[in-house]
């Protein structure tokens, strides 16, 4: 067991919700040793970090802690040509570390190149695989006093190639692969079972699902947006060598139990109300979140018979005013039978926001009502 740093993505909580559920699902031993609320110090068994970080939606970089003592920047080097280092101040600075690490390279007559960042005194992740720091040399980091290395990034890359390259999109009707892959890991649903997404759109949270060898079903009353999830799903289908099944619904997910029976896990980011062009007035704001209560509780009254276990989102409408409108949704899972589910005591739901919306979104965790 090794001491690493997790740095946690922008919505901490979130984050630190996903890394525990994917741990604890995978049957990783771990500690937390620390909680900075934006990074975590954990103890862990050596593991593939990239691997990991690659799965995840929230974690931006993993490090592993080092002695300051017995620091040698020659043994973090993986070849000597070319080599790019950088050092990530994210509570304190340590000019004697930097003269430290440029009078060994001297003293063993390495040719390495100090890189700084942009705009602040740690390195963001794009700029880490801009310089190769994992390929040509080293990112330390220093937090707290703490001193680390980088084993492993997050390469927002990976999702822009997905999404862009993928042959229907509709901006009005996806939800970001970063949230979805969130939203996945946190449902603690296991490779060979099935995920149901009954407002599919255009299968963003499918094809995440499919790419972890989960099994999914989706559902969607738009034709058109279900023949464009079917050409994205039969796309990833063969770029990627997908070998688990899925299925496709073009009907009203109220009815939705006639067709399936039974799944492990519902994970969505259901039909928010209309696209807003402007912020609502207090009397739009309880329209549309009267019609949303209406559509969530004859959806939730099908999934009661087809499921155990639910990852929800809802929306809360701020007015002109900025008067908060949330939905009556207690009542919902109350009259379906279903209960919150807080595991780590995180506080669900969790407040959630793009940058661009016009309202707020709420994570719920529920699970079926024991009898």
């Amino acid at each position: 067991m090794q001491n690493y740093l997790f740095f946690l993505g922008r919505d901490n909580i979130l984050s630190k919700l996903e890394l525990l559920s994917y741990l604890d699902v995978n049957n990783i031993k771990y500690k937390i040793i620390k909680d900075f609320n934006d990074v975590l110090l954990i103890d862990i068994e050596e593991l593939d970090f990239t691997k990991i970080i690659n799965e995840l939606g929230g974690i931006t970089k993993i490090a592993k802690i080092i002695k300051l003592e017995e620091f040698d920047p020659c043994s973090l080097l993986k070849n000597y040509n070319k080599i790019s280092y950088g050092i990530s101040f994210y509570t304190k600075k340590h000019l004697d570390l930097l003269d430290f690490i440029k009078n060994k390279f001297k003293e063993e007559d390495i040719k390495a190149f100090l890189k700084r960042p942009r705009n602040q005194e740690y390195f963001m992740p794009t700029e880490v695989i801009k310089h190769r720091f994992l390929d040509t040399g080293f990112e330390l980091i220093i937090f707290k006093d703490y001193l680390a290395y980088t084993v492993a990034i997050f390469n927002p890359r990976n999702y822009i190639k997905r999404d862009e390259t993928r042959p229907y999109f509709d901006n009005k009707r996806v939800i970001s692969l970063r949230l979805a892959n969130i939203l996945i890991n946190i449902s603690k649903v296991k490779p060979g079972q099935t995920l149901l997404d009954p407002f599919c759109g255009v299968g963003t949270i499918l094809q995440e699902a499919l790419l972890k060898n989960i099994n999914i079903i989706g559902i969607d009353i738009d034709k058109k947006v279900i023949e464009g999830c079917n050409n994205n799903l039969k796309w990833l289908e063969s770029k990627y060598n997908i070998k688990n099944s899925w299925k496709l619904y073009n009907i009203n997910n109220s009815i939705l139990s006639n067709y399936i029976k039974k799944v492990e896990v519902v994970v969505t980011e259901p039909y928010l109300g209309p696209f807003l062009k402007k912020d609502l007035n207090l009397d739009q704001a309880k329209k549309i979140a009267d019609n949303l209560e209406s559509i969530y509780f004859k959806l939730f009254r099908e999934l009661t018979k087809i499921t155990n276990k639910i990852i929800f989102i809802t929306p809360v409408f701020i007015t002109k005013n900025n008067k908060r409108i949330e939905l009556n949704f207690n009542k919902i899972i109350l009259n379906t039978g279903f209960n919150i589910l807080d595991e780590y005591n995180l506080g669900i739901p969790i407040s959630y926001r793009y940058s661009s919306s016009r309202f707020d979104r709420k994570i719920w965790i529920l699970t079926k009502r024991k009898l």
